[in-house]
């Protein structure tokens, strides 16, 4: 794993910006939260992350995309994440089901969207041996699994692999996302294993 420098940010923002775009300051109606956001006690968005938060509050893999279709790094606080999993009796549901590590707890931001289905959520309890941890969920099928290990620039590992394969694909304009660029998913070492 090469270290995740300013020069190795950059580049994954130019990638970002030959077909998406970058939003300096994050949608305060949505709940999305910048590099600086305060958190309770013992919560912190791991540095890489905070970093990459600065270059920019919100990354959209493909333009005009509501946030969900192709790759988008957006960070929203685990209290404004119920939504995803339907309500907070379905929320409870889902940690009971899933495991005391599941992403439904306290202790997960999402960090990614690549679906209206498909939920990535970061660990951020920096005492927590999964700080920086990654998991995915398809809400519609009440699946979660463990995306990447810590430190959280695993994760950024798998985004830059997605980012340098799909980044010379060109969408039609009457393609789908899904059908042009290979899925976030896919490039994840876990999966391959």
């Amino acid at each position: 794993m090469t270290e995740w420098n300013e020069s190795r940010m950059q580049e994954l923002k130019t990638h970002f910006l030959k077909q998406g775009e970058i939003h300096s300051e994050p949608n305060q109606e949505k709940h999305e939260l910048s590099h600086e956001a305060a958190l309770e006690d013992g919560l912190a968005l791991p540095e890489t992350l905070q970093n990459i938060l600065k270059i920019g509050a919100k990354w959209n893999f493909v333009k005009q995309n509501y946030d969900c279709f192709g790759c988008n790094i957006i960070v929203v606080h685990p209290e404004k994440t119920t939504n995803i999993f339907g309500d907070e009796e379905c929320r409870t549901e889902w940690l009971e089901d899933h495991g005391e590590e599941s992403c439904a707890g306290k202790d997960w931001a999402l960090v990614c969207v690549t679906s209206e289905f498909d939920f990535y959520f970061v660990n951020i309890r920096a005492e927590s041996p999964q700080y920086g941890a990654t998991r995915h969920i398809i809400n519609n099928c009440y699946e979660e699994d463990l995306f990447t290990e810590p430190p959280f620039e695993r994760f950024l590992d798998v985004v830059e692999a997605y980012a340098k394969t799909n980044v010379a694909k060109v969408q039609m304009d009457d393609e789908d996302v899904e059908d042009i660029y290979d899925d976030l998913r896919s490039f994840n070492p876990l999966n391959k294993e």
